[in-house]
């Protein structure tokens, strides 16, 4: 079962770490200290690509006893898929385009307490080339990233050190869950900041979206499959587009002008 889950999962990640380097808006681009725009995106590519490998990798290690599951990784191994596995997905792709569009409007609510007058919220912020990112790196690799991986490993970790037998017990789940959603939501700090001094304000609010963004995604995971958390996370950023869209043609139209 490795090899199957660990190339199947790769695959699916490296597909989303080719869609971020391409997509890289040129403000990040910028922050690189060499020359080229494609040198700068293979750069840019590169670490995540290897994390993605090593992540994939111990995820499929890992699977058995921290009782992951992927449909994916079950289909290259043979599997035939469960019978009605759409719905599942259908649901949660819906979920996370509602949750995408509330914590879009929730962080324009908060603005006043964190931002400074500089700061953009994430409707403001947001750019075309932000769904196909978020669709691919974000719902794809980094859902192999931190759910396959890191909280497999985690929980895996956590029952290893309890030496329990059978499935894992419900505390060494959502410790899984939490600390992953915590390492997933750190993981946007950088992006975030880009090259400038922020408020600690500023911090805790993109730590406390993508950690109540992570702690769907890490339910899902453990309660269905890694599918379903890949498809709410696709959905949060569908949502968010859709909201963002809405409100600038709303901006835009005849009624709001005059």
């Amino acid at each position: 079962m490795f090899w199957p889950s660990f190339l199947s999962l790769a695959g699916v990640g490296l597909f989303g770490v080719v869609a971020f380097a391409l997509t890289a808006p040129k403000s990040l681009l910028d922050q690189l200290p060499i020359e080229g725009s494609r040198r700068k995106r293979l750069i840019l590519g590169l670490q995540p690509a290897i994390l993605t490998i090593l992540l994939a990798a111990a995820g499929a290690g890992v699977a058995d006893r921290a009782a992951s599951t992927s449909l994916i990784a079950g289909a290259a191994a043979g599997n035939d898929l469960p019978e009605d596995w759409l719905t599942p997905l259908a649901v949660f792709l819906l979920v996370g385009i509602v949750l995408g569009a509330v914590l879009y409007l929730t962080d324009r609510w908060w603005k006043p307490w964190w931002s400074t007058p500089e700061d953009d919220d994430l409707i403001e912020a947001w750019r075309p080339p932000n769904v196909i990112a978020g669709v691919t790196y974000g719902g794809l690799t980094e859902e192999v990233l931190m759910r396959w991986g890191i909280m497999a490993v985690i929980l895996w970790a956590a029952v290893s050190i309890a030496g329990s037998g059978g499935d894992p017990d419900l505390g060494s789940v959502w410790l899984a869950i939490v600390l992953s959603s915590l390492i997933f939501a750190a993981g946007h700090l950088p992006a975030a900041m880009l090259g400038r001094k922020r408020s600690a304000r500023f911090v805790v609010r993109i730590l406390a979206l993508n950690t109540l963004a992570g702690l769907l995604f890490g339910w899902l995971f453990w309660e269905w499959n890694l599918e379903t958390a890949m498809a709410a996370h696709i959905g949060f950023h569908v949502g968010a587009a859709i909201l963002v869209l809405a409100i600038r043609a709303g901006r835009e139209s005849p009624a709001a002008r005059s």
